[in-house]
Order: C-alpha cells, then sequence, then structure tokens
C-alpha cells in the first residue's frame, strides 16, 4: 500500500515484516468461523502489518467486511498492539448501521492504513466534511402525494423511483455498471453513515452470509443489513417522520410462547404493528414462512389502524425474499376482520447484486408509505408485538393475549413462590366474566428452575391500553367498572392492594360501560392481612393497625379520583370525601347519586 504521508504511525517491529498472508493467517489461527470470504477482503485491501495500528471497523465495513467479523478482527488487532504496549484506536463497539458517532480524530496512522480500495482518501474527506445522512434521508423519504389506504394502493408506490441516488462509500457503480442511477459515490457523502451502510449492503458479504451454511444469526445479518437496519437508519436520522420501533423476536427462557408464536421481525408505527416478517434458514422453506404471514399476529383492527387496511410484511427463506400486503379491505364490516395476502414484488435472490439492489430499493419506499400513513394511525392502541421489560417483570403483547412473566426473586409476597401462586389462581378465578376486572386465559403458573431463577406466569385475554377519563362523566363511568369489580373480589375474601391509574387500562372490546378494567392482582392480598411492607402509592391512612382491608382498596380509590379534582363536580367530591374517610363499602359506593344517577 502507498504511502500517503511521510510521517509513518508507529507499530511494534515484528509488525512491519508481516505481509497480507501472514496477517491472514492470524485471523484464521485466532477468530472462530474466519471465512475465505473474509480473506479475500484483507488480502484484495492490501493489510499488511505496517499498517495495522491504524485500521478501524468503519474502514473493515466500508471495504465490505460484515460488522460481526469487522468487530473481532479490530478486537484482535488491539489485542496484539496492547501485547505489546503500544495504544490502540478502540472504535470498535460502535454501531455503524445505526448510529453516527464522532468522527475519531485522523491520525496519519489512518491515512497510511485505510484499506479500502478506491477510496484511499476516505478517512481525510469524513474528517472534513459533514454527515450528511439526516439531509439525504429526509429527501429520499417525502411522503408520497397518495395516502394508501388499502393494499392495491401500495403496488405502484413499492416501484416508485427513489427521490435521489444513493450516497455510497467505496465507488461500486464504477465497478458494477447495474448500480449507475442507483448509487453515487462523491467526496461529500461518501464517509456518511448512509453511505457506508449503502455500501455494506450491496456487498458480496451479505450474499455469502445468506447462502452460505453459517448460523442462523448470519443469516438474519444478511437480512437485518438490507431490511431492519435501514429502517432503523432512518429513524435515527428524521426523528418524529418516522416514529417507529422495530424489534427481532428472540427466544425467552421465561416463557413458553413467545418465540414460537412472534414474528421474526416487527416493526410498530404508533404503537401499530404495521410491518412483519417470517424467516426460515433454508430456500425450500420459503412456502412455509409464507403460510405463517397469515396465522401469526394478522389482525388488523380498525380501532387501531383507522383507515389504513393493510399491513406490509415479508416472507423469506435462504437467500430469498418476496414482500406482501395482509389486506383487510375485503373483510365485511359485520363480520371479525380477515386478511388475504397480496404479492408486492416478485421473489428476489440476495445472492445477487441486483436481487440486494431491488430489496434496498423497495425497503427505502417502504420508509416512505410509513412516513405518508403516520398520522393515519391511532397513537393510543394496544401494541401488538411490544416486550415491555423491567427487573421486576416481562410483558409481551401478543395478537390475542397478553403474556406477563416475573421472575421468582421479583414475585411480591413470593417467600413461597407455589403457594403465592396458589392463591393467585384463586384470586384470578374469583374475577373471571366479572366486569371490570382483568380476564386471564390460562390460570397462572410457577416453573421452578434451580438457584432460584424460576418464574411465574400469566396470559391474559384482556387487551387494554392506557386511556385518561377527560371528563367527569368519563371518570364516573371508570369508577362505576373498577368498584364493580372490586365488589366480587371484596365478596370474595380479597383485596387488591395496588389500585392506580397504571393498573387500570381501557379496554375498547369488552362490555359497554365496562371498558376501564382493574388489571395487575400480584400485590393482592386475603382481606385484614397483617402487611409489613408497603407500596409507594400506600400513605398513613391506608393500612388499619397495620392490616389491609377493603376499606383500604375505597381508600387508594378515593385517592385516585382525588388527582382529577377539577374534573369533579360538588357531588363527585362528596363521593371522594366518602371514599377516603372509609365509610363506604364498595357495594354501597355503587348506590351513591354520583354513580347511579
Amino acid at each position: 500500500m502507498a504511502s500517503l504521508s511521510s510521517q509513518q504511525f508507529a507499530v511494534p517491529s515484528d509488525f512491519q515484516t508481516w505481509t497480507e498472508d501472514d496477517v491472514i493467517a492470524h485471523m484464521r489461527n485466532t477468530i472462530d468461523g474466519f471465512k475465505d470470504s473474509y480473506a479475500k477482503i484483507l488480502k484484495d485491501n492490501e493489510l499488511r502489518g505496517e499498517f495495522l495500528s491504524g485500521v478501524t471497523v468503519k474502514i473493515l465495513t466500508a471495504a465490505g467486511m460484515p460488522f460481526g467479523p469487522a468487530i473481532g478482527i479490530k478486537r484482535e488487532i488491539d489485542h496484539l498492539l496492547g501485547q505489546r504496549g503500544f495504544p490502540t484506536t478502540q472504535p470498535y463497539q460502535i454501531d455503524v448501521l445505526t448510529h453516527s458517532p464522532p468522527i475519531p480524530p485522523v491520525t496519519t496512522g489512518e491515512a497510511i492504513s485505510e484499506i479500502t480500495r478506491g477510496v484511499k482518501q476516505m478517512i481525510i474527506d469524513e474528517a472534513l466534511a459533514p454527515d450528511l445522512s439526516g439531509v439525504i434521508c429526509k429527501k429520499l423519504l417525502q411522503p408520497f402525494e397518495i395516502i394508501p389506504k388499502q393494499a392495491n394502493d401500495l403496488l405502484n408506490l413499492i416501484k416508485a423511483p427513489l427521490l435521489q441516488e444513493l450516497p455510497a462509500a467505496s465507488g461500486e457503480e464504477i465497478r458494477h455498471p447495474i448500480l449507475e442511477g442507483f448509487i453515487k459515490t462523491e467526496t461529500s457523502t461518501r464517509g456518511s453513515i448512509l453511505a457506508v451502510h449503502v455500501s455494506m449492503a450491496l456487498s458480496n458479504a451479505v450474499a455469502e452470509d445468506a447462502l452460505g451454511p453459517g448460523s442462523e444469526d448470519l443469516k438474519h445479518w444478511a437480512l437485518d443489513t438490507l431490511v431492519r437496519k435501514p429502517l432503523q437508519l432512518f429513524k435515527n436520522q428524521v426523528g418524529s417522520m418516522l416514529p417507529i420501533f422495530i424489534d427481532r423476536n428472540q427466544k425467552d427462557s421465561q416463557s413458553t410462547t413467545v418465540g414460537s408464536n412472534r414474528p421474526d421481525v416487527l416493526l410498530q408505527e404508533n404503537n401499530v404493528l404495521i410491518f412483519k416478517a417470517e424467516e426460515k434458514g433454508q430456500m425450500e422453506d420459503f412456502g412455509k414462512a409464507v403460510t405463517e404471514l397469515t396465522k401469526k399476529f394478522n389482525t388488523i383492527d380498525p380501532l387501531a389502524f383507522g383507515s389504513v387496511q393493510f399491513m406490509i410484511c415479508y416472507a423469506a427463506a435462504g437467500p430469498l425474499i418476496r414482500f406482501y400486503a395482509l389486506d383487510a379491505s375485503q373483510s365485511n364490516t359485520n363480520t371479525a376482520p380477515t386478511t388475504t395476502l397480496l404479492e408486492l414484488t416478485d421473489r428476489l435472490d440476495i445472492s445477487t447484486l441486483n436481487g440486494r439492489k431491488n430489496v434496498l430499493h423497495t425497503v427505502i419506499n417502504i420508509a416512505r408509505i410509513l412516513v405518508t400513513i403516520r398520522d393515519q394511525l391511532h397513537d393510543n392502541a394496544f401494541p401488538i408485538g411490544k416486550i415491555i421489560t423491567t427487573d421486576k417483570s416481562t410483558i409481551v403483547f401478543e395478537d390475542i393475549l397478553v403474556i406477563k412473566t416475573i421472575p421468582e426473586k421479583a414475585l411480591p409476597y413470593g417467600d413461597n413462590p407455589r403457594n403465592r401462586t396458589k392463591f393467585l389462581q384463586k384470586m384470578y378465578i374469583c374475577a373471571l366474566n366479572v366486569p371490570g376486572l382483568v380476564q386471564i386465559d390460562e390460570e397462572p403458573k410457577f416453573f421452578p428452575k434451580p438457584n432460584g431463577k424460576g418464574f411465574y406466569q400469566v396470559k391474559l385475554v384482556t387487551q387494554g391500553v392506557q386511556r385518561l377519563p377527560r371528563d367527569e362523566n368519563e371518570l364516573c363511568e371508570m369508577t362505576k367498572s373498577i368498584l364493580t369489580g372490586l365488589v366480587k373480589l371484596h365478596q370474595g375474601g380479597f383485596v387488591h392492594c395496588d389500585i392506580r391509574l397504571p393498573n387500570i387500562v381501557y379496554d375498547n372490546h369488552a362490555q359497554d360501560g365496562y371498558k376501564y378494567i382493574l388489571i395487575d392482582f400480584e400485590h393482592g392480598l386475603h382481606a385484614g392481612t397483617h402487611v409489613n411492607i408497603t407500596l409507594n402509592e400506600w400513605d398513613e391512612n391506608t393500612l388499619d393497625h397495620g392490616k389491609y382491608k377493603p376499606s383500604s382498596d375505597m381508600y387508594q380509590l378515593g385517592k385516585l379520583l382525588e388527582n382529577f379534582s377539577s374534573k369533579l363536580s360538588a357531588n363527585g367530591k362528596d363521593f371522594v370525601d366518602k371514599l377516603k374517610g372509609k365509610k363506604t363499602s364498595a357495594q354501597n359506593a355503587l348506590l351513591h347519586s354520583w354513580i347511579s344517577s
């Protein structure tokens, strides 16, 4: 490699004699799964020992190296340098696919040792030029003039010409005429995060990972580089233009259903599941992937989708991918929504450059469609497909169920988790078919594991969302619904103990007049239990002589309603006073004129 400066970057003396073959031989011996294709990239770009000190992940990926192997190579180089007492550049922890990190100071060593053929000046240019990814993404993702409502509306949009050429980092359009007019390598943009990713997505490394016998993770990497990562990059660059959340499904050891029921890729916009995917490792399983598109998470609920009557999706198997739309426009308004599958593209083969180009083109237009329909989707929809994880629980929102999982050590009053689960089974059974109370699909279960790693799990059919009452009428409706549920719990000898707004959801599919639902029984107790712990919402008046009684639930409900005092009439405030004074039961509270009138 020719020197770009008379000043050389300091390297260990033994590195000076390493040839490209020496570097490749060392990487083969130290990095598991080091492929011939990775060796070819290093060989083609003349990576000799004298240049190792300036190598960065960004340079490696721009040369076509997959992101994971690039990190592995960089770590090994830094390990070698560290053993010899030399400083390292350390920029291997950045995710060049989704973030735009600050450009590190350019050293002579980096200028000497960039290994990307055709972009010898990239490091210097990148340091001098601003990253224009955000500007370019905003131009690419301008909304379509026509707002698509039905799946058929997508057919022309999905194939629409891009609004401008994509930036590239490595001059691929010079070597591959098929890319002329699709990408363009320019000094002002070649160092941008978008250009680096475009070059990576079009590289042969994607094809090799899609075709090769490697792990499922490598096959996912190939698809993610073409689909999920560009969408994530667009989100990061354009912000509120594209309010999406993207997730790849992973099997969870603390769930008996999550791994099999969720699609492989899910994308929500305004909490609405608008894009999903099914992927298989082998080409011959393409038909299975297509079938699963119609079976998993196929609900297009008008309450969430508004006027939009489609969901975009793709099926993939091996190197093959095809984009579809689930079409609900033919549903009978008198029955549950049904969907049919509409082909949006041909089968595309990502082992070919033309296939990768067409997938990237399609994904950019999908992003434009998502920008276009953003305001049509309701922002308070049930978040199908989302997983919410804290240190105390994991909640999975499936299409017909909500699955709540609590680690053994976080289960309230769970010193004996088996007995605690039996108690909660009785409490949830007490609530069956009762308006205003959460409903279960199956009784709660405890799954024991060694070393206290077991977990509690309950599957719920209630599908509610957070919705604050907007006026006194809605506040009264919420209170009536919760009181109706409390009557049944108290009659059964149970107390809820955790009555607060996050534990009240609005389920539009519930019985009229009782759409506000009290959830989260896991802090529940037998009425009159003496407790030694207190919850954050409790105060000195919650307990009676250290015991949590039905009147304690009423007091906590009164405290909750007090937060809406500006919406309460005099009669409503009188009702709250009675609750807080512990002067009425749930049954009698339903007879108060504020509720019954």
